[in-house]
């Protein structure tokens, strides 16, 4: 394929009307990502096309391999846009057995603080802690009972499902640090698709997980935030919005 790499391989997979895309990523920083240009990181942002990252590693392949996932884990925020990844982890997870673990990162508003020795620092009044503790505990139960109702959905159709809310910070962290924990795992997750001083500045969870671990990921565009292109009617409806 002649031309700029990322346009040309989306074009030639809506052409192929292909059900996905499998490459390695080199995992640039985020300054790096923006004055060197990165294929992975500009295709995820052209195409509606499920694309599963895997990170390069320094032995050679093992194409003989059997390289089913046993788990698959799936963050949701709650949003739609975040849930339309579940269409496309249900077909992979109901062929290879695959168990689907949902999580939601919930961010704690009562932080423990540590001294250099160790111990524990208050300096909030009680009262203020008991709210924040109420707040705490709500946002962990609402978060709870938002995945089982989605896992309900999902063993109506056979598919092994559980539920895990994450307290942390930082949401890239609490995925990744989930995910290594899994053998044979993958994160599979929708991204919003910001790109260049945007993401830098803004920050993306499916960004700093790319970048951030080991663990295969599997990324997918929502398909509404796209537009249909106007300059190839050629291109079959069902893949159009994946040309941008």
């Amino acid at each position: 394929l002649d031309g700029p790499a990322a346009s040309m391989i989306n074009r030639h997979a809506v052409a192929a009307k292909a059900d996905l895309i499998v490459m390695t990523t080199h995992g640039r920083g985020p300054i790096a990502r923006i004055w060197l240009g990165s294929v992975s990181d500009e295709l995820v942002r052209k195409t509606c096309i499920p694309i599963l990252f895997v990170s390069p590693h320094e032995t050679e392949a093992d194409v003989g391999r059997d390289a089913l996932f046993d788990r698959i884990i799936v963050p949701l925020d709650g949003s739609n846009l975040a849930e339309q990844i579940l269409a496309t982890v249900t077909p992979i997870a109901s062929a290879t057995q695959a168990e689907i673990m949902l999580v939601r990162v919930v961010q704690q508003w009562l932080q423990t603080r540590y001294a250099a020795g160790g111990k524990r620092v208050g300096g909030l009044r009680p009262s203020l802690r008991k709210q924040l503790q109420v707040i705490d505990e709500r946002e962990r139960n609402n978060a709870a009972k938002y995945l089982e109702r989605i896992a309900k959905q999902l063993r109506e159709d056979s598919l092994i499902v559980i539920t895990r809310v994450l307290t942390q910070q930082s949401p890239a962290s609490a995925i990744l640090n989930c995910a290594t924990a899994q053998k044979n795992g993958l994160i599979a997750m929708a991204t919003h698709g910001h790109g260049g001083l945007k993401r830098l500045l803004v920050g993306s969870v499916t960004d700093k997980v790319l970048r951030g671990g080991r663990v295969p990921v599997l990324a997918q565009r929502p398909t509404d935030k796209l537009a249909v292109p106007s300059d190839d009617a050629a291109y079959d409806t069902s893949h159009a919005a994946c040309e941008v």
